[in-house]
């Protein structure tokens, strides 16, 4: 969804204010005749998701994948991670181990010297919600989503994201 910051004088109820702009998409704001903005937005992938991430050295131009967890939780649903191509609206996924896991927010990391924005991996922590199970957190190629390699957290907890998640050294 794209919001406009600004509404021209010029601007009449009825009109697209995104219409100008050409990296709208199928998003509209239409002006309303009380002055207010009725925003839709473009779906771009038929899962939804949380904690977006792209490549951050694109940031402010235009880029093509976008990564997320998968937070809905359905008794047989085990969607983890998406990433969604925007230029084709195209999708892949990959699957955490039990419906109620939780993955949280996958932080890219490119490849050195990369020459294209999905080259590199994807770190993503699991919680897991159920006694006995422990936490993990996995490494997926960040082209393909196939999983390169996964540890388990040696505590029955942690957040959803890396920050600010200190523990104690064991020996």
């Amino acid at each position: 969804m794209i919001v406009p910051l600004n509404v021209s004088e010029k601007s009449r109820p009825g009109d697209d204010l995104l219409s100008s702009c050409g990296f709208a998409g199928d998003c509209k704001a239409i002006l309303r005749e009380d002055g207010s903005i009725h925003c839709t937005d473009m779906k771009m992938c038929d899962i939804s998701l949380e904690f977006p991430r792209y490549c951050y050295d694109l940031n402010m131009r235009d880029y093509r994948y976008v990564y997320g967890s998968c937070l809905v939780h359905e008794e047989n649903e085990k969607h983890g991670v998406v990433k969604v191509d925007l230029n084709d609206n195209t999708f892949k996924l990959w699957s955490k181990d039990a419906a109620d896991h939780l993955c949280g927010e996958p932080i890219l990391v490119n490849k050195p010297g990369y020459s294209k924005e999905d080259e590199g991996v994807l770190i993503v922590p699991v919680v897991t919600c159920r006694e006995g199970d422990v936490p993990y957190v996995v490494i997926l190629n960040a082209e393909t989503l196939e999983e390169q390699a996964r540890f388990v957290v040696p505590h029955s907890r942690i957040p959803l994201g890396f920050h600010a998640h200190y523990t104690q050294r064991s020996n």
